[in-house]
Parts: structure tokens; C-alpha cells; sequence
């Protein structure tokens, strides 16, 4: 999967970051974890029946977060430098706005 990520970057006409603090990531996690278990998830990842874990999920987060993501942050900032366009989200509010802008520009 990660081998993947240089092409695909490549490949992309546009890139939509998303970078948000690791607790945010935590925090919505948790949340959705809550709902999940609640049976109130109405679209669970992969159409599972159960939730995973949520240490497994944390510790996956936290990976992502320190191995993977100084590596996409690198492969977006040479893209941009090549001339792609590169829209960069770091906060919720950010991306609850950006989908409504694309399609007021379309």
C-alpha cells in the first residue's frame, strides 16, 4: 500500500490533504467507535458487523500518523512544486466547507 502512494500522487490531476493534530483523529475515531457500538453507524467501514478494536485502531492512527505521514507530506510538496494543485485541510471546519466549494465552482 504505501509503495503505492508515489504513483498514485503522480497520476492525481489535483491532491486533497487532509492534516489534521493526531487527537483530532483520536477524537473522531473514538466517536465513531461510540456510534458503531451503539448500533447507530449507519455506514461501517467495509460493511463489517463489529468494530475493531479501539486500542488496535489508536495504535494504527498513531502509526499513520509518525511513519507515514512526513512521507506524504513530501510526495504532496513535490507535487505542488511540479504545479499541482495541492488543497490543504487542517481543521474540521475546513473540511466541512471544502466539498460545498467544489461544487459551487463546478
Amino acid at each position: 500500500m504505501r509503495a503505492s502512494l508515489p504513483p498514485r500522487f503522480q497520476r492525481a490531476t489535483h491532491i486533497v490533504m487532509i492534516d489534521m493534530a493526531l487527537w483530532v483523529h483520536f477524537w473522531l475515531a473514538a466517536e465513531r467507535h461510540v456510534e458503531w457500538v451503539a448500533g447507530r453507524l449507519e455506514h461501517p467501514p467495509a460493511g463489517n458487523a463489529r468494530p475493531a478494536p479501539l486500542k488496535k485502531l489508536f495504535e494504527t492512527i498513531a502509526e499513520i500518523d509518525r511513519d507515514w505521514l512526513p512521507e506524504i507530506r513530501q510526495l504532496v510538496a513535490d507535487e505542488e512544486k511540479r504545479g499541482k494543485p495541492v488543497f490543504r485541510l487542517a481543521t474540521l471546519e475546513a473540511v466541512g466547507s471544502f466539498v460545498p466549494s467544489v461544487l459551487e465552482s463546478r
